[in-house]
């Protein structure tokens, strides 16, 4: 598992630095079981490669830019699967996270 980090920046606790271009994040990001991350312009870049991506969300807006900007809505050949997460996570939200890394990973149908 690993984070992609710039410069000084520090990877999430239990996972490894990763530092590459953004072409090279491009086909790594595709080779990957499933990609978590929150919605930045690197994964817009990323996600018509056919990957699996789990897309998370700061409720900021009560929803209504995740309404607005959903990537669902994009026609991609990649697996995508979306998630606002709440202020305190908490055991119940990450049960759902891995419930939709599972169902992303396990899917053939792309």
């Amino acid at each position: 598992v690993y984070t992609n980090v710039v410069g000084e920046q520090k990877c999430v606790p239990g996972t490894l630095p990763l530092r590459c271009s953004v072409y090279d994040f491009y086909f790594a990001a595709k080779a990957s079981a499933c990609v978590v991350s929150t919605r930045t312009g690197l994964l817009d870049f990323c996600i018509n490669n056919g990957g699996r991506y789990l897309t998370l969300y700061k409720d900021a807006w009560n929803g209504q830019f995740f309404q607005m900007y959903t990537l669902e809505a994009w026609k991609t050949k990649s697996r995508i699967r979306e998630m606002i997460f709440p202020d305190a996570p908490d055991t119940d939200f990450l049960k759902k996270v891995n419930k939709a890394i599972e169902e992303l990973i396990g899917s053939q149908e792309v």
